[in-house]
């Protein structure tokens, strides 16, 4: 066979190696791969200081979406863009979803109660926009939260189904859409000030 033939019968395959799983069932081999992640740290370390610098200091009530919160921050400061945009996302809704849980009376018999974990399972498969809306409309959250839910939740979905296209600077998006949720609901600061290094009810709320 000719070289020409040889070259024109060869194909190019591209592929991605990950080998440490492998190498970790080998014994005494854990020390190496720890060693490779704390490098991999250390030079990715300033990009991530300058990251967290970017984000706002929180001060939230706890619930569900706590955990969330955390996960979406950190992603955004490890530089998992992508992941980030979703996450985000997906702790708006459930900030929302939370907000609409405590905020409804359910009837049983006599007797009203807010909606039990089963009922709230039920709750949770109303559309996000509806969720939005009904909040909104009910004056639980203020109106000027209906863009940034929505510009989160058009985020997301990009996402969600992988078609974004600029991860990192949708990351940034997600992140200050968030935040803006979060001041506006279930921020600290929405219904409390600090003056002379305590925290008070502010004055004018309501």
């Amino acid at each position: 066979m000719k070289k020409k033939d040889i070259e024109d019968n060869t194909s190019t395959i591209q592929v991605h190696l990950d080998t440490v799983p492998n190498i970790l069932k080998m014994p005494g081999q854990e020390e190496k791969v720890k060693g490779m992640l704390r490098q991999r740290v250390e030079q990715r370390l300033d990009d991530m200081i300058s990251r967290y610098r970017e984000l706002p200091a929180i001060i939230v009530h706890f619930g569900k979406y706590s955990e969330l919160l955390l996960e979406a921050r950190d992603l955004f400061v490890w530089g998992k863009f992508y992941s980030c945009v979703a996450m985000c996302g997906i702790t708006a809704e459930r900030i929302a979803k939370e907000i609409l849980r405590t905020s409804l009376l359910m009837r049983k018999k006599y007797q009203w109660a807010f909606p039990s974990d089963e009922q709230a399972a039920i709750l949770d498969r109303i559309e996000m926009n509806d969720v939005r809306e009904l909040l909104i409309k009910s004056e639980v959250i203020d109106e000027n939260l209906r863009k940034p839910f929505q510009a989160l939740s058009e985020l997301r979905n990009k996402y969600a189904h992988a078609t974004g296209k600029k991860p990192k600077e949708d990351a940034k998006l997600a992140i200050i859409y968030l935040h803006q949720i979060i001041e506006g609901t279930v921020s600290v600061f929405k219904n409390y000030e600090i003056k002379e290094g305590k925290l008070v009810l502010k004055q004018n709320r309501g």
